[in-house]
């Protein structure tokens, strides 16, 4: 036999349905969006805390990273350029040399060529075929040509020295820009970090509907109230129009008239 429950005015509480209302960190409360019975959508802001501390450090953040980023690229773009400089004085400090070296042998040349030319006057001179000033001026000669061949030969040396110089103190300045990024990199790291973590700190301080329905119970709060975490703010019942939820077995809202079924009862069509 059917049994039917008939009633004008049905009105079944199922609390095991309704979503919390959470305080999900501690803090003041600085807006209050939530009224009871109010009906609300998923993502409506029902509650802000304080979030001061927060949006002050984020601005922080967000500065010293807007700062890391044209330090960055000046020292990539300065160790670009040594590094292409480098380049280019590797060639120049080797072309000097080849040119200094050249000029040498050139002179040592003429200087040992003199050598032969003062043993052939002196010989002349011997025999009375030279006169002794031009045996003088022929030593003279020996002697400048053998001291030009000195000096070009320790020019030589001092372009080598100097190119040598030079490379070792861009390599210092280059190795002290890679540190120098390194850090800078790691300081961008760490920005993003603080902006992602405290982004996530400002969003958890605004509380919002978790589900589409109806505020079915509010805490005695106000602006300005201190409350902690896990405090239990209100609470969601679930539901449609009518105060079914959808897809739901049939769960009227509270107060609501009319013939609903008891869950595992028939229905009276």
């Amino acid at each position: 036999m059917a049994v039917y429950v008939a009633s004008p005015n049905a009105r079944i509480e199922i609390a095991r349905l309704t979503h919390p209302l959470q305080a999900p960190v501690s803090g003041r409360i600085t807006a209050l969006h939530a009224t009871l019975g109010r009906t609300v959508a998923v993502g409506d802001v029902l509650v802000e805390l304080d979030v001061e501390p927060q949006r002050l450090e984020l601005e922080q953040a967000r500065t010293i990273l807007a700062a890391i980023g044209p330090e960055l690229l000046a020292a990539r773009e300065e160790l670009g350029a040594m590094a292409r400089a480098e380049s280019d004085d590797r060639l120049g400090t080797t072309a000097s040399v080849a040119e200094a070296s050249a000029r040498h042998r050139e002179a040592a040349a003429l200087a040992a060529l003199s050598v032969k030319e003062l043993e052939r006057a002196k010989r002349l001179r011997a025999e009375g075929l030279m006169s002794e000033a031009d045996l003088r001026r022929a030593e003279a000669e020996g002697e400048q040509r053998a001291a030009a061949a000195q000096a070009l030969g320790a020019a030589v040396g001092r372009v080598g020295a100097v190119g040598k110089v030079d490379v070792s103190d861009r390599i210092a300045r280059r190795q002290s820009l890679a540190r120098e990024i390194a850090e800078l990199e790691g300081s961008q790291l760490r920005a993003k970090a603080d902006i992602q973590r405290l982004e996530h700190e400002v969003s958890r301080r605004v509380l919002q509907a978790s589900v589409d329905g109806e505020l079915a119970e509010l805490a005695q709060v106000t602006v300005g109230s201190v409350v902690k975490e896990g405090d239990r703010l209100g609470a969601i019942l679930p539901g449609g129009p009518g105060g079914l939820e959808a897809g739901g077995a049939g769960v009227p809202r509270r107060g609501a008239a009319g013939d609903r079924p008891l869950p595992g009862l028939p229905h009276r069509p």
